[in-house]
């Protein structure tokens, strides 16, 4: 792969690692987690990611990088002012199970059932 794609190989594969993500205290993903401390550790199988040469470009925008790996790299973006958009280079499902789903995913669930009722409630007013 070039050195000119925004989304590049990574220097080490991440597949079936788990790792340590800090999260930007106050965005959208912290507050998802719910958690006072802004670390959370997840699961990755991945080998892919954003290039770093680009990372600023793309902060220059709305997507922000709000989770970073050990050494700053980035594994969460979101756009926070998005009803929801959050991009994660780990993979929430694998923590996930019935009993106790990863937060990450009730919160899509949440964001998608209310863009529905708002969606029903507007056609019912026609």
């Amino acid at each position: 792969m070039g050195s000119n794609m925004f989304i590049s190989l990574l220097v080490c594969s991440l597949a079936g690692q788990k790792q340590m993500i800090r999260l930007t205290s106050g965005s959208v993903a912290h507050e998802i987690y719910g958690r006072e401390e802004a670390e959370v550790e997840e699961q990755f199988y991945c080998n892919y990611g954003l290039n770093p040469q680009y990372r600023g470009e793309l902060e220059k925008g709305e997507m922000k990088v709000t989770g970073v790996g050990p050494d700053g790299e980035a594994r969460l973006i979101e756009l926070p002012d998005n009803r929801f958009f959050i991009g994660t280079l780990f993979v929430p499902q694998l923590s996930s199970t019935l009993d106790n789903p990863h937060q990450l995913i009730v919160a899509y669930l949440k964001a998608a059932f209310e863009f529905q009722s708002e969606r029903l409630g507007r056609r019912d007013d026609r």
